[in-house]
């Protein structure tokens, strides 16, 4: 079927201005703007939840040895695990809460609260750091503390015997 010329130009500017758009458009989702930004933006929150429960195993393994003794100074293992997860959940929820599906997708990327993210992640790793290192003090107490009293029923053991060798 032939077509006349004025109808071949007009399909002809109608594919060339729908394949500019479409390029646009791939451009656009493409870039820092699109996809890749989203995915940027939210990488360090995408494994938030692993996080949450590193913290419970992180200080169960804390709390393994000596742990009546670390509930006491370091306070209560599940009391700080809850404060912890809290955080990161807490931060989390935020970031996700910022996102609305409808407008921003049609919009582009806007700056979501991140960095708040990050920040509480980085507080939770440096609590998580100070109390793996008195942790560790607990443990290094305790341990010169068995020693000591191990050397104490020695001493007392010897001088039992050496006055009931006095006496007899």
């Amino acid at each position: 079927p032939d077509l006349p010329p004025a109808t071949l130009y007009v399909l002809y500017r109608f594919t060339e201005s729908a394949a500019a758009k479409v390029e646009e458009l791939q451009q656009r989702w493409a870039s820092e703007h699109g996809l890749e930004g989203w995915r940027s933006q939210l990488a360090s929150l995408a494994g938030w939840q692993r996080k949450v429960e590193g913290i419970g195993e992180e200080l169960a393994e804390l709390f393994a040895q000596h742990g009546a003794l670390k509930n006491e100074i370091l306070g209560p293992r599940k009391a700080l695990e809850n404060q912890l997860c809290q955080q990161i959940q807490n931060a989390a929820q935020a970031v996700l809460e910022s996102v609305d599906q409808e407008s921003d997708l049609r919009l582009g990327v806007r700056r979501l609260p991140v960095a708040d993210y990050d920040k509480a992640a980085d507080a939770v790793r440096e609590r998580l750091n100070k109390l793996a290192d008195e942790a560790t003090l607990v443990d290094q107490v305790a341990r010169r503390l068995e020693t000591l009293a191990i050397q104490t029923q020695a001493l007392i053991d010897r001088f039992s015997k050496e006055e009931q060798h006095d006496a007899a």
